[in-house]
């Protein structure tokens, strides 16, 4: 079976086009963002939790209402809890039914949730992701076009980065896009070696 890298870091941070150099080079990635809004939206169990927990609202013309339910989330702390208790488990189901289809060295799995959502206990390795926070902001607003305040608000939620370093195998300053592609390359190179 491959190994599993986790590939994480704050939001902003650049990890989601990080993962896809890694798929340019021929690995196979998991992305759980894309993935769990698949899930919120076609999985029926997790639909009917989601509306039980936060509403009717939170599916518009029987589609995800995803700035909804960030409106929500990432204003109570509790409800973003139980959000993620809803998902982390089907996320990491479709994980493990993915990965065994897998047969090369080593599978990139891409989530902001790693450390919280134990993913990190299944991986081999680790590639955290952080980029200057005055660098996070402007990706995000010219991304998602949201206000600073919202953005804030997220980024409090998460865990705080920094102290996972130690905990991680590999680390990228995703300041300078091309010294980036040769960080993920030097460590595509030891990672398809072992």
């Amino acid at each position: 079976m491959s190994k599993i890298v986790g590939l994480t870091g704050g939001i902003g941070s650049g990890k989601s086009k990080i993962l896809l150099a890694f798929e340019a080079l021929g690995v196979p990635c998991y992305n759980s963002d894309i993935k769990a809004k698949k899930i919120m939206e076609n999985n029926l169990e997790a639909k009917n939790s989601i509306i039980d927990l936060i509403g009717p609202d939170s599916y518009y013309n029987n589609k995800l209402n995803s700035s909804y339910i960030s409106s929500k989330v990432f204003n109570d702390n509790k409800l973003l809890t139980s959000l993620n208790k809803i998902i982390h488990p089907k996320i990491n189901s479709d994980f493990t039914s993915w990965i065994k289809f897998q047969n090369k060295p080593f599978v990139v799995i891409e989530t902001a949730v790693l450390f919280e959502s134990g993913l990190n206990f299944k991986c081999d390795k680790i590639i955290i992701v952080n980029a200057p926070l005055g660098l996070r902001l402007k990706r995000i607003i010219k991304r998602d076009k949201i206000k600073k305040n919202e953005i804030m608000k997220r980024i409090n939620n998460q865990i705080n980065f920094e102290n996972k370093i130690n905990e991680s195998d590999f680390f990228i300053n995703n300041t300078d896009w091309d010294e980036t592609l040769i960080e993920v390359n030097r460590i595509f190179n030891i990672l398809k070696k072992k």
